[in-house]
């Protein structure tokens, strides 16, 4: 979900709980630790795929889990 922060850019709402990376399969597993390694770094993160694959969403799921979730996170395409 997209919203707008008071300079006009769009940064990402809250997310629902059904919208939250789900599931134990070892490849998700194995997603999710490593996204938890990245959130604790203070680096920029480029996250590449195909289309429909959830970039966005394993983008908040990183953010959630870090430092900066207080901090707008902004969807670049």
């Amino acid at each position: 979900m997209i919203a707008q922060t008071e300079s006009g850019k769009e940064a990402f709402a809250p997310l629902n709980l059904t919208e939250r990376l789900v599931g134990d399969a070892a490849p998700l597993t194995e997603l999710k630790r490593a996204a938890a390694g990245i959130a604790v770094r203070q680096s920029t993160v480029m996250i590449l795929g195909e289309s429909g694959t959830g970039k966005e969403m394993l983008a908040r799921y990183i953010n959630e889990n870090s430092l900066r979730v207080h901090k707008p996170s902004i969807a670049v395409d």
